[in-house]
């Protein structure tokens, strides 16, 4: 006859790790994920940037948050080579990004930067969009102004 065992130390440890290692590991996740995801998707501006930020975008609404940055002009070209080594490309802006943004009103000045690297991504929802760019973000360093925009844009 088999002898049963008793598990009750085993499950103990097993709880003890879960709770004094794995909840607090979880809990600052929690608060530092945010700010690691935002700090990828954007760069870190140089000392001495003056930055603008909004968002009209609301909950099942279009609209769309900006970061706006006026670059110090004396690392003005540093801050763009780190853009580069993000993959940035030059300008001008393809042609399809150019299309998109014409179709927005508000976003015709980005169309006019002629000098600078830019990256575009469509976040469009496959299965709504019908091949349409409705939901994109668009990153786009002016070198003459010394002007960074980031736009995320939601149908």
């Amino acid at each position: 006859m088999a002898q049963k065992r008793d598990h009750s130390m085993l499950y103990g440890v097993l709880g003890g790790f879960g709770l004094f290692v794995l909840l607090p590991l979880l809990i600052a996740l929690y608060f530092i994920w945010p700010s690691y995801m935002y700090s990828k998707a954007h760069p870190f501006y140089p000392e001495g940037t003056q930055l603008t930020r909004t968002d009209d975008r609301g909950f099942r609404e279009g609209g769309a948050a900006t970061d706006t940055a006026n670059i110090p002009p004396e690392v003005s070209e540093e801050f763009a080579q780190k853009l580069r080594e993000d993959r940035f490309k030059e300008t001008p802006l393809s042609d399809f990004a150019q299309q998109t943004l014409l179709d927005i009103r508000e976003l015709e000045y980005v169309d006019q930067i002629t000098n600078g690297p830019w990256l575009f991504w469509n976040d469009s929802p496959e299965e709504t969009s019908n091949g349409e760019c409705t939901d994109f973000r668009i990153e786009i360093y002016d070198l003459d102004a010394c002007n960074y925009c980031s736009i995320e844009y939601d149908s």
